[in-house]
């Protein structure tokens, strides 16, 4: 997805958040959906549906939101309670 609206405000996430939600790395920062962009279009822009993580935490760590959904689901619900809260709504 690199339409100008994402580009936008994958940065404006990236500038406001300056680090990883999970690790705390300021390198190599991404911003990822939470619910597919890709089965969830309503949502793509959607602020709660996106969380700001380093490389190795979006995708290649076996604790990587790409990668393992049950510990994601998990670490959001533990560190992110508001916004566990509303993608649980959203299924």
């Amino acid at each position: 997805m690199k339409d100008g609206r994402w580009r936008k405000l994958s940065k404006q996430i990236r500038e406001e958040t300056k680090k990883c939600e999970v690790c705390g790395s300021t390198a190599f920062l991404n911003c990822h959906h939470i619910l597919p962009w890709q089965y969830y279009k309503l949502y793509r822009y959607e602020i709660k549906n996106i969380i700001c993580v380093c490389c190795r935490c979006h995708t290649f760590s076996g604790k990587s939101f790409e990668k393992n959904a049950v510990w994601s689901s998990e670490w959001l619900k533990e560190h992110k309670p508001k916004q566990w809260q509303w993608v649980k709504e959203h299924i």
